[in-house]
């Protein structure tokens, strides 16, 4: 993605189904590991910081952490549309984004962003 040619990241793995329309790419680059992922149609994105690959946070928590107003982060079913905003996103807030999920302060933030997650489920469901 030439939107992404100034930031430090690059492809660490992708992989296409054969069925029910799967595909994915992840992206590293400084403390970050980002996964856009299709399944079934819509398009995801998720965060991870490298020393917790395990603690997967999706973009819509990301978003909410850094104080943007979204309802409903990087998706969508439009595969253009979609990684526009994917690249529009990380260009303006990469540098947020990486100091947070550094070694020092990815406890933090992992705690933080779960926190808005437990939150946004239980508004969703109760």
């Amino acid at each position: 993605m030439p939107l992404l040619a100034g930031l430090p990241l690059r492809i660490i793995d992708h992989q296409e189904g054969t069925s029910f329309d799967l595909a994915s790419v992840t992206l590293e680059g400084g403390n970050v590991q980002i996964r856009i992922w299709r399944e079934r149609g819509p398009i995801h994105t998720g965060f991870s910081s490298l020393t917790a690959r395990f603690q997967s946070f999706d973009s819509l928590f990301i978003m909410k952490w850094l104080g943007l107003s979204t309802s409903q982060g990087l998706t969508g079913t439009n595969i253009s549309a979609v990684l526009k905003g994917v690249a529009q996103f990380l260009v303006r807030c990469w540098h947020d984004i990486d100091v947070a999920f550094s070694q020092e302060t990815a406890p933090r933030t992992i705690a933080e962003l779960e926190r808005i997650r437990l939150a946004y489920d239980k508004a969703r469901w109760c």
